[in-house]
């Protein structure tokens, strides 16, 4: 099967070659916006309050002619000393992104901007020789050789066998400039299939404050909530940083506008700020994700199917106290890395529907109690057979039981039964 994946590593540029990078996302964002500009245009002038069907409406919309690179290039000459390759590439991503948005995967796409201080662009052609790793060094269209950082090259990175597709060049808030070498090639895994063994498959049942508990009573070992653990000391950058650029008189007061909003001028004592910030928050995703694709790893090497649950955070979180730790767990993203991990083990990864009862069902008789349904209810004893649970246990071990239910059937890949399972990390 044909796997994809990225090799990012750190590059360390000069300061004219950072000049050169930061041009080039300049560039390709002022290209992004244009076209973008230039369709909705189309549409306000040709689509918009007009009484017309749905047929006639796709009928004009498919006569719309994009700008071509040469004509912006015209009205903005200085475009010419950038990429093509990256400027071309960002109006296919424009075109994605309207097709992501008509299918009704994404929202409608909005302008860029520079303020969020996060610019990236993409290179869809690569020089021969754009890798030198006894050098450390990586070329780039319009740049030329960029020295980078990392220590050893994974396995699965070798030249001879993969084949590279495009280079993305990021730099992010803390001013660290990354690129991702994204490559594809032919691997063989091994077929996920269950020895129906009870032992070998294990139940996850979110928890907000120790991100998990498992069907054998276990927590998540080792989790932390970085982010609270850090609390202290990002509310303090932050409140240094609110501080600094603010517009004052000659008495030193703080000088509002016409809407009684404080004036902030940009100054260097501000970005050094803003910089502190935005280090810490990138060293807490960093501790996270690092989290997340260990524990992951250790799952897949250790259990021959997972069962998790899909929830919608963002709704459990509106009535909570505990909201901070529901985002700080970062679950979703933690069942995509478990996904990803399990094609490259025997494992097969189950997502149970969040409609799933699996904390009112009684793993020992399967009677239903919907006075769990309140979440203060941490421990109930059952009334049909009088077992006593612990709320996450009982609930992990029925995730577990369900995940065994429709391991044992023939369907793989698909909805199974009526809590909606699926199966991933297979072909």
């Amino acid at each position: 099967m044909k796997i994809k994946r990225a090799l990012k590593v750190r590059l360390y540029p000069t300061p004219e070659q950072l000049n050169k990078i930061k041009q080039t996302a300049g560039c390709k964002r002022l290209v992004y916006n244009h076209c973008l500009a230039h369709k909705n245009t189309f549409y306000e002038c040709n689509i918009k309050d007009k009484d017309l069907t749905d047929e006639e409406k796709l009928k004009i919309y498919n006569t719309y002619q994009p700008p071509k690179i040469v004509d912006v290039k015209k009205e903005f000459p200085f475009l010419k000393d950038v990429s093509y390759k990256a400027l071309e590439q960002c109006v296919q991503d424009l075109f994605k992104a309207f097709l992501n948005f008509f299918q009704g995967r994404a929202d409608k796409p909005n302008f860029k901007k520079k303020k969020y201080h996060h610019d990236k662009y993409r290179e869809n052609q690569i020089p021969v020789d754009f890798f030198n790793w006894n050098e450390r060094l990586i070329k780039l269209p319009k740049i030329g050789y960029v020295k980078f950082a990392n220590r050893k090259l994974p396995k699965w990175f070798n030249l001879k066998h993969i084949k590279p597709k495009n280079l993305t060049v990021e730099i992010v808030p803390s001013g660290r400039v990354f690129v991702s070498i994204s490559c594809e090639y032919e691997a063989s895994t091994a077929d996920k299939v269950w020895n129906g063994d009870e032992n070998q498959v294990i139940g996850l049942d979110f928890s907000p404050a120790k991100m998990f508990v498992d069907s054998n009573g276990n927590i998540a070992p080792d989790y932390k909530p970085h982010k609270q653990l850090h609390n202290k000391r990002l509310k303090r950058l932050k409140r240094q940083l609110s501080r600094r650029g603010i517009l004052r008189d000659e008495h030193n007061k703080p000088v509002h506008d016409d809407k009684g909003h404080l004036i902030v001028v940009d100054s260097n004592n501000r970005e050094k700020a803003r910089i502190k910030v935005a280090k810490l928050e990138e060293h807490i995703v960093n501790c996270r994700k690092d989290w997340q694709w260990k524990e992951a790893l250790r799952l897949c090497r250790s259990y021959e199917a997972v069962s998790v649950e899909s929830l919608t955070i963002k709704n459990m979180m509106q009535f909570s106290r505990n909201a901070k730790n529901y985002v700080d767990a970062s679950w979703g993203m933690f069942g995509v890395k478990l996904g990803w991990k399990s094609v490259f083990y025997n494992t097969q990864v189950i997502e149970n529907s969040k409609w799933f009862p699996s904390s009112q069902l009684c793993h020992c008789c399967g009677y239903r109690n919907k006075t769990v349904k309140d979440l203060r209810v941490r421990k109930w004893n059952c009334p049909n057979c009088g077992a006593h649970h612990d709320r996450d246990v009982n609930a992990a071990i029925n995730l577990k039981q369900n995940a065994i239910k429709h391991l044992e059937t023939p369907i793989m890949g698909a909805t199974v039964g009526s809590t909606g399972c699926y199966v991933c990390g297979g072909h």
